[in-house]
């Protein structure tokens, strides 16, 4: 990942703005033939290790016009961001993986997010209460820390999958319903087929109910 932001020409850290492009530009000296190349070198390092195994995409996406129109009330004060819909979505994701391809291994799951300044507390807070009401838990609740993408290559990576995915779920009019090509590109490469779900109105109301009953999330997610 790093030897292909290093080349030229370079980038210390990739951000998708940029590359396609976007605000705060730091290759805005790059035309497109630059852009297309970077992108497609470090997708190409996704790829190889979607091949090899090494990379599993589990995805959990809400919508902004969900989330504005139905989370509300004592609700909206327990989950004051979508983030935290998200986080719990994909900890039921990597839970249903685990119990279909764990076979009956030991697991131990953490789990290392980009710096949130503002909702990291209200996280810990979560992730601690669903580890005390709901034991079954544990193994896939084994440690939560955050980092800056900066200094954590992994990091960039994961958003740049993410950044994909979500256009693929929430189908912005720009891309005219068409799957984009990298994405296409990454599904093709994976070794383990990605899990991708988008939150549902029934899905979080379910969630919800079962998270503020308990002190915290219910079993299955909401899913």
């Amino acid at each position: 990942w790093m030897y292909w932001l290093n080349l030229s020409p370079s980038v210390g850290q990739f951000h998708v703005g940029p590359i396609y492009p976007g605000d705060k530009d730091p290759c805005e000296n790059w035309d497109e033939g630059d852009r297309i190349n970077k992108r497609d070198q470090v997708l190409s390092v996704l790829e190889a290790r979607g091949r090899n195994g090494s990379i599993v995409e589990l995805s959990f996406v809400i919508d902004w016009a969900t989330y504005e129109q139905d989370v509300t009330g004592p609700v909206r004060e327990l989950f004051h961001d979508p983030y935290f819909f998200c986080f719990h979505g994909v900890v039921s994701l990597v839970k249903d993986w685990l119990l279909e391809h764990a076979n009956g291994r030991d697991v131990h799951v953490s789990y290392t997010f980009d710096r949130e300044t503002a909702l990291e507390a209200s996280l810990f807070d979560q992730f601690f209460k669903t580890r005390t009401h709901f034991p079954e838990f544990l193994p896939y609740l084994g440690g939560l820390c955050f980092e800056d993408d900066e200094y954590l290559p992994g990091l960039q990576c994961a958003d740049f999958i993410a950044w994909l995915t979500r256009r693929e779920l929430v189908k912005p009019a720009q891309d005219n319903g068409v799957m984009r090509p990298e994405l296409g590109r990454l599904q093709n490469a994976y070794r383990q087929p990605p899990k991708m779900r988008k939150w549902r109105s029934a899905g979080w109301k379910e969630f919800s109910n079962r998270f503020t009953t308990n002190g915290t999330r219910g079993e299955d997610g909401g899913k």
